[in-house]
């Protein structure tokens, strides 16, 4: 197991105290865990489209002193970080939140309805289930000899 030290974020005690409250995580090998991968799966401002970049623009415009943070959206949740070090973990706006998960939940959908059309169009579905049914058969057929 490695420990803070060999790790490439750095967690300020604030940061940790923060995690705690707002997270939920007590243990030290999972904050440094939650902090890493925030640090790099984490959506900047830059990179985010939609609400999630009106959700980190909205805080940066409330608090004007995280600015010139690197603020990353990660889990619905802000973490600032400055360089490689975590400073603090904003609490999540639930507003934005539902926004986020109604996004997520239409764009999901709306995804599996294009792969429905792609992979089986009009009778190919059809076609498909009667395939299905006959190696069944088949292989139901082929066992009782």
């Amino acid at each position: 197991m490695e420990d803070q030290s060999e790790s490439f974020v750095t967690i300020t005690k604030h940061a940790i105290s923060r995690i705690k409250e707002r997270v939920g995580i007590k243990n030290s090998r999972g904050q440094i865990d939650i902090a890493e991968n925030a640090f790099r799966f984490g959506v900047r401002c830059d990179d985010a489209v939609g609400a999630e970049r009106k959700y980190i623009e909205s805080r940066i415009k409330d608090e004007p002193k995280y600015a010139n943070r690197d603020i990353r959206l990660y889990r619905d949740i802000l973490f600032v970080f400055v360089h490689n070090i975590l400073i603090t973990v904003l609490p999540p706006d639930k507003t934005f939140c539902k926004k986020l998960q109604a996004n997520r939940r239409k764009k999901n959908q709306s995804n599996r309805d294009a792969a429905s059309k792609i992979c089986l169009p009009k009778f190919g579905r059809h076609i498909f289930e009667i395939c299905i049914r006959i190696s069944q058969l088949d292989f139901f057929t082929s066992n009782l000899v």
